[in-house]
């Protein structure tokens, strides 16, 4: 039985910049997504331009963690901000890349013009 871990989103930079970074660590799970929600929607209502959401110290994303950040980039980008997603090898960025590849091949929903970092 998987037990969720919580989320943990912590925003860099200072107040007011154009540009920010969103770390976020620990699950990004169906329990976690509406954390995430809130905190890309704030950043992006405060003005935010180039968001980068750093998932490189997520330890596990679902599905629902796929779509909440299919989401939160698309709220992003209808508001004019610019989102990145950064993340490393590992067991998060091999759920990324399966969906996406899922995803081309059925013509369903992708990452919105994303940038998967190093």
């Amino acid at each position: 039985m998987h037990v969720s871990q919580v989320l943990d989103a912590e925003v860099l930079g200072d107040p007011g910049e154009p540009e920010r970074t969103l770390v976020v660590s620990g699950e990004l799970d169906l329990a976690a997504t509406p954390e995430l929600e809130r905190a890309v929607e704030t950043l992006c209502r405060e003005g935010v331009r180039r968001l980068t959401i750093d998932l490189q110290r997520l330890s596990f994303m679902d599905c629902a963690g796929f779509a909440t950040l299919v989401s939160a980039c698309e709220f992003c980008n209808e508001r004019g901000c610019v989102t990145t997603l950064v993340a490393s090898d590992g067991p998060v960025r091999r759920v990324i890349g399966i969906i996406e590849e899922l995803n081309a091949a059925r013509g369903h929903r992708r990452l919105p013009d994303v940038l998967l970092g190093p």
